[in-house]
């Protein structure tokens, strides 16, 4: 057992190794909700706690994967009633791209896809992608000016996903420098990502390795 501060999630031990079936050896220092700040860490863990006290109650869980994949772990077998019926729906990313009736993103944010014309007068390969998902916060502002800095002074063109919220915190004149004077970026709340990536102009796609993310990604190659 993890042994963590109950209103706070912070583990007493963070060097503890945690053995899951089939997954990577971590430490209880992986803990997902362990990103940001303290009140980050304390405000995430606080939702996983609301969100398996809900699940509790829920007659079906709808899950963005295939049966496969933890077929030995997550199983309806024996269930009796009173647990959560498993269903996978996923992966999501196909059905977005394969069912003509669904025409918008299955993500819930809005796409700034004015960012594609300018994709599309890149050179092959050139184009710098990050993103940290619709979910997952950048790490700190100190460290957003940091890879803002960094992209500025590589000077590679770049398309950079970023909540509005998070491009407050940017360097001062930095939006200005390289998407106008410049002419070196983009910066929008949240790009079409699968279009993105698709696009034969990016070369590097600096990525956060979620679920989503990472089927887009083995689908586009």
């Amino acid at each position: 057992f993890i042994v963590v501060k109950f209103y706070a999630g912070f583990p007493r031990q963070p060097e503890k190794p945690l053995l899951l079936p089939e997954q990577p050896l971590l430490s209880a220092g992986d803990l997902l909700w362990l990103i940001g700040t303290p009140t980050a860490q304390k405000g995430r863990f606080k939702f996983w706690q609301r969100t398996l006290k809900r699940a509790k109650h829920l007659r079906w869980i709808l899950v963005n994967s295939f049966k496969d994949e933890y077929e030995s772990e997550m199983t309806n077998h024996g269930n009796n009633g009173r647990n959560s019926q498993i269903l996978y729906v996923g992966p999501l990313h196909d059905q977005a791209t394969s069912v003509k009736t669904l025409t918008k993103s299955p993500t819930f944010w809005e796409e700034d896809r004015s960012c594609l014309g300018w994709l599309q007068e890149q050179k092959p390969n050139s184009v710098i992608y990050i993103s940290f998902g619709s979910w997952v916060s950048p790490i700190g502002e100190s460290k957003i000016r940091m890879l803002a800095l960094a992209l500025e002074a590589s000077g590679r063109p770049f398309l950079w996903a970023l909540n509005r919220v998070w491009q407050e915190g940017l360097p001062p004149g930095f939006v200005h420098r390289v998407t106008i004077a410049k002419n070196l970026g983009r910066i929008v709340p949240w790009a079409p990502q699968t279009e993105v990536l698709k696009n034969d102009s990016v070369g590097c796609f600096v990525t956060h390795c979620g679920w989503n993310s990472t089927m887009e990604v083995h689908k586009k190659t």
